[in-house]
């Protein structure tokens, strides 16, 4: 069985981060004969499908390591805004924090993470 630390530190990595912190995937398993297509437009979560966001979850690795500053300037950033079909007639809208900003939170997360682990422990 993991202790709690390991489990607080696969959580707070890179990879979980960025691929499951990021967009708000939602399963649905209990649903039988229901596909993603039948689901889509009906909730206000992205399904993995339909956006990949593994090669960006590489990109910003690599990014946050090769090119790693503590003197981070705070910058207003633009939230990514988009809207689905929700039926034939309305479109539902979407808006997700922009990506730098996610990158940087995930940053000081990581440099923290012994800390933050501690105090939930």
């Amino acid at each position: 069985m993991q202790s709690i630390e390991d489990i607080y530190n696969e959580m707070l990595s890179w990879d979980n981060l960025i691929s499951y912190g990021y967009l708000d995937f939602q399963e649905y398993n209990d649903h039988g004969s229901l596909t993603m297509d039948d689901i889509y437009g009906h909730t206000d979560v992205i399904y993995p499908n339909y956006f990949d966001i593994s090669e960006i979850a590489k990109l910003a690795f690599n990014f946050s390591y090769s090119t790693r500053n503590n003197n981070y300037q705070i910058a207003n950033t633009t939230p990514i805004l988009f809207t689905i079909p929700k039926n034939d007639k309305t479109r539902r809208p979407l808006k997700f924090p922009n990506l730098y900003s996610y990158c940087l939170l995930v940053s000081q997360l990581i440099a923290h993470k012994d800390r933050i682990i501690n105090i939930l422990s």
